[in-house]
Parts: structure tokens; sequence; C-alpha cells
């Protein structure tokens, strides 16, 4: 519009308001000023639902990176201490308590870590024999009635068991209640166990209660010494015990009006019996329900061996609106402007923070925080992205597995620090020895593998393999100690030894015995 135009309705407009009496003006004033105000209450409403849907959005992905980062520590727990059996069988307690002893220093909030030995109906005697032997006193064969109450009852007469042979750590009460328990009479561990058995993988357990009255749920995983559910070789499970609480981060805020459930992807939202873990914040009522709007999210967490169904509500209320801005809104219409700004910058900041958590969330699930290689999952992720992208008949990808013999021995002698300096004096040997397009990793504390692909051929291989072996077992020293490992190593050739990611780290794996 023309500045002059402007001029010449302006003045009309004053002439034309010239001609009201003061009363009208007023009422012409107070409208606007109505009209303003109701305008901008309806913004800062708007702002502040917007900025609760921030807030709520922020909640829910913190809570869900931490379930899932919680649910894959869980799973490489219980996978390397399912390997450690595979090495050791049900009777070495010694090393299996030091075991657990290190985990739990690493993972304070591990609950229990179990071993499940299946015995035959001949055996009932014997094996009660060597645990008492081992020093298990409380070990006794026995079952559960698992109903409102859980109560101690004599095991049925069958072929196998699958009793409770070592639990750490645990307290005296805990090794009462579960040394001996057979858990095939509880049903839904029985499926689970049945469903890890043949599938040879993880499977987890439905929520139960547990012996102490929390909530929590138990994964189950089958060592290599794996036999059919019917056959009559030995079968270990390793078990991992969760409590549902230590799911959710220590500094969980609890809103009002919130509902938080984690529940078993297997049941119904309405199936109780599914249910993990349900917290709610202090209720809303009937008439902030019925003005304000209430936010949900509903999704899975976690991966193919563990996920659950999380659902978030919240129910905003009258807390959700700042009243003392609606109350000053008309005359500090600019601050509010301003105060929006703040916000943005606010919120951008809390979003870079959460990226910042987000890669390191990153590192800690796909490295190994000791020598800074990829570690377990980062191994598998890239060796079945590897046999994805290469199907040529004339591939070959060769997996090299390296483990440390006599660590457990040599931290007693010099402590778990020259342990750890020993482990990364080692791994950097190997990384020295390696080509830039060879893939290192660390699976486990004294288990490395290292991945190559179809350039190197079986002559070099067991050149790499020789030199490798040659740099390990020369002495290292650390405090003036003189330390001598002891090194082998086992090789998987795809596709001859193995078609599959798990086939062929566990073939390589086998190979160093």
């Amino acid at each position: 519009m023309h500045r002059s135009a402007q001029y010449f309705e302006n003045q009309e407009s004053l002439s034309s308001y010239s001609q009201l009496s003061a009363s009208s003006l007023v009422k012409v004033l107070v409208a606007c000023v109505l009209v303003l105000s109701i305008l901008l209450i309806g913004t800062v409403i708007r702002i502040d639902i917007n900025g609760e849907q921030t807030k709520f959005d922020e909640h829910v992905g913190n809570l869900r990176n931490h379930v899932y980062s919680t649910l894959l520590t869980n799973q490489t727990i219980l996978e390397s201490f399912a390997a450690l059996l595979s090495v050791v069988g049900p009777h070495d307690k010694t090393v299996m308590v030091q075991y657990v002893h290190n985990l739990v220093q690493r993972h304070s909030k591990i609950y229990l870590i179990e071993t499940v030995n299946r015995i035959k109906r001949s055996q009932i005697d014997e094996v009660a024999q060597q645990q008492k032997a081992m020093g298990n006193q409380y070990y006794k064969l026995k079952a559960y009635v698992y109903n409102s109450k859980v109560h101690f009852v004599d095991v049925e007469d069958k072929a196998f068991y699958y009793p409770i042979v070592f639990m750490e750590p645990a307290t005296v009460e805990q090794r009462e209640r579960a040394m001996g328990l057979d858990i095939e009479s509880i049903s839904f561990l029985r499926r689970a166990m049945v469903e890890s058995i043949r599938g040879g993988s993880t499977v987890m357990s439905r929520p139960f209660e547990l012996v102490e009255g929390d909530f929590g749920y138990v994964m189950l995983h089958p060592t290599t010494r794996k036999a059919s559910i019917d056959a009559d070789e030995e079968q270990l499970l390793a078990l991992l015990v969760i409590r549902a609480i230590e799911m959710l981060p220590d500094n969980l805020s609890i809103f009002p009006g919130t509902t938080t459930i984690l529940r078993h992807p297997a049941y119904l939202p309405q199936e109780n019996e599914g249910i993990l873990l349900n917290m709610v914040g202090e209720l809303r009522g009937n008439i902030e329900s019925l003005l304000f709007p209430k936010l949900t999210y509903s999704n899975l967490v976690g991966y193919d061996q563990q996920q659950f169904e999380l659902d978030v509500e919240w129910q905003l209320g009258w807390t959700s609106i700042s009243w003392a801005l609606i109350g000053l809104v008309v005359m500090l219409a600019v601050v509010l402007t301003t105060g929006v700004f703040i916000y943005g910058g606010y919120y951008r900041k809390n979003e870079e923070n959460l990226e910042r958590a987000r890669y390191g969330l990153f590192i800690m699930t796909y490295y190994d925080s000791l020598t800074q290689l990829p570690n377990r999952p980062h191994l598998l992720s890239h060796l079945h992205n590897i046999l994805i992208n290469h199907h040529s008949p004339e591939f070959k990808l060769r997996v090299m597995c390296i483990e440390v013999k006599g660590l457990d021995s040599m931290v007693s002698l010099h402590g778990e620090v020259v342990g750890d300096m020993l482990l990364v004096t080692l791994s950097s040997r190997i990384r020295k020895l390696l080509s830039e397009t060879d893939f290192f990793a660390c699976i486990a504390r004294t288990k490395f593998i290292v991945l190559f692909e179809n350039s190197v051929s079986a002559e070099n291989l067991s050149i790499a393999e020789n030199k490798i072996i040659t740099a390990l077992n020369e002495p290292v020293f650390i405090d003036n100690n003189k330390i001598e490992t002891d090194t082998t190593t086992g090789i998987a050739v795809y596709p001859d030894d193995g078609l599959e990611v798990k086939d062929l780290i566990k073939r390589a794996i086998d190979s160093c015995r």
C-alpha cells in the first residue's frame, strides 16, 4: 500500500472515530483488547501444549533408548556367560563365580545369573552329592506351584529334570528357594526353555513375580553343548534374571497424568499376564480429561530375541498451562515473544544433547570399552552385511578367532589392572599386523575375531596366523613384570564351514580349542 493511500485511510478512520461517543470508543477498545487477549491466550496455550509434546517426545525417546540399551547389554551378558559355560561346563564353580563377579563390577544392575543343567532321573542323588561337594549346601531338587502364591512341591516322576545348579550374586534366601528348582515345573519357563533349546538362541519368558515380590522376566540361552530337547546328552542353559525396575533410567521423572507400560508383545493390552512394568503418575480429574488432549506413544522396543511393547500416555491438565504468563499476556506481549525464542534455543540445545547422547550410546553399544575395538554386536552386523552383499560362488570369507589363554591366573597373580593393560597391548599388536581392509573385533574379554575377505589366500592367511601367534607369544613387560601368554587360533571359511553369521563365528571359536 502506498504511504499516501495509507495516510488518507488513517485520516478517514480518525474522522470516523471522532464521531463516536466516549463510551462507544471504550467499548470498541475493550472489545479489541478482549479479542487480542483471547488470541494471545490461545497462542500461549498452543505453545504450552507444543512444549509438553516436545517434553513428551524427549521423555519417550530417552526411555526408549535406555530400554533398548539395557536389552542389548543383557543379551551380551547372557551370551558371554553361555560361552563361558560352553568351555568350563557346570562344575567349575570357582571360574563361574569369578566371572560373574567381574560382570557385576562392570554392570552393577545385574540381578541374578543362573545355570540350569538337564539331569536324568537316575542322576538325582549323584547330582545332589556333587552340588554338596561344590559347596551348594542349599541344593535340593524341587518344583514350584506358581499361582496366586508360590510354594514348593515334590518333583514329578519323569525322565529328565532341569534344576538350577548355579546362581550368582544371590542371598541366602534366594539360594534356599531357588537352588535345585526344576524350571520345567513352571509352565511359562518350560515353554521358553523348549523354544531356546530347539532354536539354539536367546528366548525370554513372560513377566512374572520374583521371589522378593518384584516383577521381572528370565532370558534363557543354550550353550554350545547343545542337544535336542528329547536327547540323552548333557544340556546346559544360561539364565539371566532381570528385574523390571532395572529397565528404567535411575532419573526417570513420573509426570502427573502419565502412564508407562512395558509388556510382552505376545500378549494383548488387556491381558495382565504380559505386563512387565506399569507406572502411573498422579491421576487427572474428569474436567481435565475433557478439556485437554492426551499424548500417546506405542511401539516395539528391542530386537528379534528381546522385544517389548512400550506404551506411554500423558493426559495433559491444568499444570500444563503457564497461568502466570496468561495473567500478564496483554502487558507482556513482547516478553512473551522473547520467551518463545528463548524456548526455541533451549529446545535446540536439548536436541543437541540428545544427539550427543545417542552418539555416546552408539559407542557404548558397538565398541569394547577396554580395547576400543568393535564388539560382538558390531561384528555380527558387519559380517551380516558382508554376506548379504556377496553372492558370487568365488567369494571367500575367512573368519579367524584368536583366544588368549591363562588370563584368569595372570589376573590372580598381578591384578585386574595389569590384566587390562595386557589385553590392550595384545590387541594393539594384532592391529599392527592387519591391513586396512581387515575387520578386527573383540567379542569377549579374551577372544578376538579377524575377518579376511576375498583378497587373502589360504597361504597368506596361514602366514598372517603365524605372525599373530608369534607376536602374541612374545613376553609383555608391565610394571617390571614379565608376562607370557599362550594363544590359540581357529579359522572358519565361508561358505565351506557355514552360510550363517553365527555358524561361522561358532566354527571359528570351536576351532580354537
